[in-house]
């Protein structure tokens, strides 16, 4: 049996998944309220964050940088930032969001990655 080794990539990941808190905000710009509904999304985004040696390394770097990604998740549905939540915190951060970490990236694909 022929053993298949993939590259690893120096990076940690973090899937952000949007939770009711995120959904109720969409949905307050729509027009009769309610368009997108939280159990029909499948919406799920990925982020590659510095490596570390192991996910409480990873958990704190991604506490004291949570607000980029927060930003980008609302930027992906409302790019006025003038309508965006003001005091985003931490702790709103993982009451819009679920989140897992994820220590270990294989490459699978021969082809060189590229930074779009």
């Amino acid at each position: 049996m022929e053993t298949v080794e993939f590259p690893v990539i120096n990076r940690t990941a973090v899937t952000v998944i949007p939770k009711k808190p995120f959904w109720d905000w969409v949905n307050s710009f729509e027009p009769g309220g309610k368009v997108v509904s939280p159990d029909k999304m499948a919406v799920r985004s990925i982020y590659l964050i510095p490596e570390f040696e192991d996910l409480t390394e990873a958990e704190e770097y991604l506490r004291s940088n949570y607000d980029n990604i927060f930003k980008s998740e609302l930027e992906g549905w409302y790019p006025t930032e003038s309508v965006w939540p003001n005091q985003r915190t931490w702790e709103m951060f993982k009451a819009w969001f679920d989140y897992r970490l994820y220590d270990i990236i294989y490459d699978t694909e021969p082809e060189e990655l590229e930074k779009a």
